[in-house]
């Protein structure tokens, strides 16, 4: 389980262990982690201690501290209520990005599944974070992604509008299939292009 995530039940397992040496605060019941969200990497046989797992969201840019070059973070405003799911999305969920070209509503192939690593106010304050007066009404949404998914969602931003649909939530194994997927269709984009140009640079002949 992996730090900053959250919790589910498909990833826990009980066992029966001797209490010699085990701490007093250590978790025995699923209701006690699930939901909660990592404070650390979490690998099989670990126990559960209040010290590893929080029910509060933890430091929200853990992701954006281990960007790697081949991920990067991008942002897009909301246009609508509608369009982000009246303002129901949250950090980790998995959703995909309609856009309204031409009189059609297309399904982006680029980002038909893509994670989101914020959700924002106005002020540019994590919604799930806002006090008081603070507005709850998402402003902008971060999503993890490439540099071709990022150069997308910057067109469609400028040009059309966009829909935002839910496909997973709270579902780590479905959540890493999912963006799997994008991949494969990403890695198949890139290679349809070069086939592409190929056959665009071959030299025409003459027939004798």
């Amino acid at each position: 389980i992996e730090e900053g995530t959250v919790v589910t039940a498909e990833q826990l397992e009980m066992a029966e262990v001797s209490s010699h040496g085990l701490p007093a605060n250590v978790a025995t019941d699923f209701t006690q982690v699930v939901g909660t969200y990592a404070l650390v990497d979490l690998v099989p046989g670990d126990y559960f201690l209040p010290t590893k797992v929080s029910t509060e969201s933890p430091e929200k840019d853990t992701i954006l501290k281990k960007l790697t070059g081949d991920k990067i973070a991008v942002s897009m405003s909301v246009q609508s209520l509608a369009g982000v799911l009246s303002n129901k999305l949250r950090t980790d969920d998995i959703v995909s990005i309609y856009s309204y070209e031409d009189g059609e509503v297309v399904k982006v192939e680029e980002l038909q599944y893509v994670r989101i690593i914020a959700v924002t106010n106005s002020n540019g304050t994590n919604i799930e974070d806002a006090v008081g007066d603070e507005s709850r009404m998402a402003a902008t949404i971060t999503f993890l992604a490439n540099d071709r998914q990022a150069a997308k969602m910057i067109e469609i931003e400028n040009e059309h509008p966009m829909h935002l649909t839910l496909v997973s939530r709270g579902d780590t194994k479905r959540a890493k299939e999912l963006l799997a997927e994008q991949e494969d269709i990403l890695e198949q984009i890139a290679l349809d292009e070069e086939m592409e140009a190929d056959e665009t640079l071959e030299p025409e002949t003459e027939a004798p």
